[in-house]
């Protein structure tokens, strides 16, 4: 029986990483174009937003690190995810309502970077519990 349900585990994990990745990719990708070809930003407005994205990274594992041993790793995977669709997703109303401007865009640049930061944290220590 165990052999039977490792593949499937298996793909079920494997589909929801791509599809988590396809989302931190258009995050990386989507929004600098966004803000270049729609909203026409310069080199100053991009270069705050790109280390806005970076900063977390910078910052977040001293905290992240402790968390991800209190808290259930599967959930805080998940939780992580949708916070970061749920960001990428709130551009379109606000596109649409005419409120994306340079400070939204800098609170979401960090509010991706703390979830990533705290996504791939969390993966480095949930590997190993999940594939023995």
């Amino acid at each position: 029986m165990t052999q039977v349900e490792a593949p499937s585990r298996q793909w079920v994990f494997w589909t929801g990483r791509g599809i988590s990745f396809l989302g931190s990719e258009f995050s990386v990708l989507g929004i600098p174009l966004y803000c270049v070809l729609v909203l026409g930003f310069g080199p100053g407005q991009m270069g705050l937003l790109v280390a806005c994205a970076g900063l977390p990274a910078l910052l977040g594992p001293f905290v992240a690190g402790p968390l991800v041993d209190l808290v259930d790793r599967r959930r805080l995977l998940v939780g992580t995810d949708l916070v970061r669709a749920a960001a990428l997703i709130a551009i379109l109303p606000l596109h649409m309502l005419g409120a994306v401007n340079l400070y939204v865009l800098v609170a979401l640049q960090l509010l991706l970077g703390a979830a990533d930061t705290l996504y791939d944290t969390a993966m480095f220590a949930f590997l190993p519990t999940y594939f023995p």
